[in-house]
């Protein structure tokens, strides 16, 4: 095994397309700079007692790095989609939905739950922010997925803010196996309901805004995952010469962060939420079918951390959190604006480091959908298999 391939994804059906994870990387990004500088904004304003308009001209900015998580549920609707569509469209092996569930609890539940857990007792136990009794109705939501549902859109889970969009995320992979009996539909009417719905979602959305996050917020994103992921099966997409996919593709790209950056969160606003809409499937279209920034998404270290973003997402906020205040207290740049980059330079490192421990030690031996089987054996090792074999027994798939 070479150094780097502990770093490498398994993919369950042993394929692997680079772009992706590279988009994965673009979504992660976003995210995690959007953090960061949030941070930094905040507590420097705090300090100085005062705002200032350079800084917070940046912090508005910066609010189109929460396109991430839209990014991300369209990567999801459409990894969740080929499947079905394979089934359904092409020559694909039939979705058994008893499989389809496990996987999902034996690949994503460990670490989220380790993670979920171990926050609960830093926060309680090491750095008593919370009792117990306080902090505990809010761990066990998270655990359930239903924090959405007990508390408004405005207030974020406690132990770790961003298992909101995870929550999401659960509600439609459930709801995925029944989504994907559109495949059965004849071609055009099939993507002319799932157009329909996302334009419906967004016009009912600006009208009336359900007062917890759910589905519903985002169900256009992940089905342009789905539409994406039946025009791939299909082979179905326009021929586009490559000087024209870059003369869309630069300016769409630009659009996408200028929507979300003029749309706070949660907001309702129809025209600008049907654009970003629009610029975001452009996006992925032409990522995914038409090469568009082909170097940067298969760029080798570009997918390589966009396969770890599921830990990188997890961890980001805690250790912004955690080692934040300390690297601001401790700059010694007399520019705000240099601390500034060293602040990003310093947390993305530590960023880096403990999520990639994260994704070696716990979340990369989930993507082998046989190590419940694996640990079971090693568990019964001196009773079933002799002490040489184990190693082989643990040896994860490539």
């Amino acid at each position: 095994m070479q150094p780097s391939s502990i770093f490498n994804r398994i993919t369950s059906n042993g394929k692997f397309v680079p772009e992706v994870d590279g988009l994965r990387f673009i979504a992660i990004f976003a995210v995690v700079i959007a953090h960061i500088d949030g941070f930094f904004v905040d507590k420097v304003e705090e300090l100085l007692h005062q705002k200032d308009k350079w800084l917070s001209l940046f912090d508005y900015m910066l609010q189109g790095g929460g396109i991430g998580v839209s990014l991300f549920f369209v990567i999801s609707g459409y990894i969740l989609g080929l499947p079905f569509a394979n089934q359904y469209l092409g020559d694909g092996k039939k979705v058994v939905l008893r499989s389809y569930f496990i996987r999902r609890l034996t690949r994503l539940e460990p670490p989220y739950m380790l993670c979920m857990i171990g926050l609960f007792f830093v926060l309680v136990f090491v750095l008593h922010k919370y009792t117990f009794n306080d902090l505990l109705p809010s761990l066990m939501a998270s655990l359930t997925y239903t924090h959405n549902l007990f508390w408004d859109r405005y207030t974020l889970p406690l132990v770790n803010g961003v298992a909101w969009s995870l929550e999401v995320e659960v509600q439609f992979y459930i709801m995925a196996p029944l989504l994907a009996r559109l495949f059965l539909l004849p071609a055009v009417k099939r993507r002319s309901i799932i157009l329909l719905i996302c334009v419906l979602m967004i016009v009912g959305r600006s009208i009336y805004q359900l007062p917890c996050r759910s589905i519903l917020d985002a169900i256009q994103y992940f089905l342009t995952g789905f539409l994406l992921a039946d025009l791939k099966v299909t082979n179905t997409f326009l021929k586009i010469k490559q000087p024209w996919v870059l003369a869309i593709g630069i300016p769409v790209l630009l659009l996408v962060f200028i929507f979300k950056m003029l749309l706070p969160n949660n907001d309702p606003d129809l025209l600008l939420n049907m654009g970003l809409f629009v610029v975001i499937a452009i996006f992925n279209y032409l990522c995914l079918f038409h090469g568009f920034i082909n170097g940067f998404l298969t760029n080798r270290i570009i997918y390589t951390i966009g396969g770890m973003c599921y830990s990188i997402y997890l961890l980001h906020t805690v250790i912004i959190s955690a080692f934040g205040s300390k690297f601001i207290n401790g700059f010694f740049f007399d520019s705000l604006y240099l601390n500034l980059a060293l602040f990003n330079v310093l947390q993305i490192c530590l960023i880096m480091a403990i999520s990639s421990i994260y994704f070696v030690l716990v979340e990369r031996p989930c993507m082998d959908k046989y190590w419940p089987q694996k640990l079971l054996a090693f568990f019964r090792g001196r009773s079933t298999v002799s002490w040489k074999t184990i190693p082989s027994l643990l040896r994860l798939r490539k």
